[in-house]
């Protein structure tokens, strides 16, 4: 009986455990209004190598770690990676552009709620309101190391983008700064930064978000 009992426990308390670390995915963070527009981001939970110079690749990859939440599903819109090649940077690639000078585009949440930029040039200005810790299920990733290819401003970083030969810089984008580290390379499996298209909050319904 005691056996049985510690068991018991035992399941409970993993029980408990997984609830902290896996949160509500949320898709209509709740301070919007009413047909205000919004875009959501998440960090991978799985990982893959940086071997590719096709965005598309990188596109594919952050689409498909979406898919398998059906609230991501549901809405219905397109997912980007925030990296960029040698051919574009993320910034354009994921219609963050912030420029002219001025308030540009719209907030950007994480899955759990919390706001990560109040527009584009909020987004590149070198620090989020919140780190991009979230990965698409909701769960909190607090070991860092994602390819971006990416200086914190939005440009690609010369001979450090995605599929680059020599790439040995992550964490470039969305960072409080770039590092440089010689024992890392395309090779490595590392995780990678999604960014939705823009959504609108839709009008109220009677039931509770």
């Amino acid at each position: 009986m005691p056996c049985q009992t510690a068991r018991l426990f035992t399941m409970l308390l993993c029980t408990i455990l997984s609830a902290d670390i896996y949160a509500q995915v949320v898709t209509i963070p709740t301070e919007l209004n009413p047909g205000d527009k919004y875009r959501l981001a998440f960090v991978t939970r799985d990982m893959t190598p940086a071997l590719s110079s096709d965005i598309a690749t990188y596109d594919a990859f952050v689409t498909a770690q979406a898919d398998e939440i059906a609230d991501l599903v549901n809405l219905e819109t397109t997912w980007r990676v925030i990296g960029s090649t040698p051919t574009i940077s993320a910034k354009f690639h994921t219609g963050t552009d912030n420029t002219p000078p001025g308030i540009n585009g719209v907030p950007i949440y994480r899955l759990d709620g919390a706001l990560i930029a109040t527009d584009y040039d909020d987004l590149w200005d070198g620090s989020l309101q919140n780190p991009l810790q979230i990965a698409q299920d909701g769960s909190l990733v607090v070991s860092w190391g994602s390819w971006t290819g990416t200086r914190t401003f939005g440009r690609a970083i010369p001979g450090d983008e995605l599929g680059a030969a020599d790439l040995t810089v992550v964490d470039g984008a969305l960072a409080a700064s770039v590092f440089h580290s010689g024992n890392i390379a395309i090779h490595d499996l590392k995780r990678y930064l999604a960014g939705s298209g823009v959504d609108v909050r839709p009008p109220d319904t009677g039931e509770k978000l």
